[in-house]
């Protein structure tokens, strides 16, 4: 198992936990991501498309220094402080993604730290 935490485009962990898990199999599993801006490791003031936005940014510094992108996430576990940020989470989700389709679990009404909107979890696979 490889552990990897980064110092630079995301937040530093804020708890026992790193950033990401690579396994031999070339399963990875990322940690949680909010919307937390990299230079004050505060919540950014913004809507949920500016905080899915800016998580995007995050995984994609992340999946980068791995040497992958976003079309290697396999899955995604969305959290949602609230059912009715669907319709506008999605969106800018679709977006962000485009042709590219991971399976994906939505849960909402979660408080989640920090006032966040949202939490994405990530998984992707490096492929041989």
């Amino acid at each position: 198992m490889k552990v990897v935490t980064f110092e630079k485009g995301a937040p530093q962990p804020i708890g026992h936990y790193c950033h990401a898990v690579e396994l031999k199999n070339g399963l990875i599993f990322l940690s949680g991501q909010k919307a937390w801006d990299i230079e004050t490791g505060k919540l950014i003031d913004g809507d949920i498309e500016a905080q899915t936005n800016l998580i995007f940014d995050i995984v994609t510094n992340i999946l980068a220094t791995m040497g992958l992108g976003l079309k290697s996430i396999v899955r995604i576990q969305c959290h949602l402080a609230t059912g009715n940020l669907y319709a506008p989470f999605n969106a800018a989700y679709a977006k962000r993604l485009g042709d590219h389709k991971p399976a994906r679990a939505v849960l909402a009404g979660y408080e989640l730290r920090g006032g966040a909107l949202v939490e994405l979890v990530v998984e992707a696979v490096r492929e041989s």
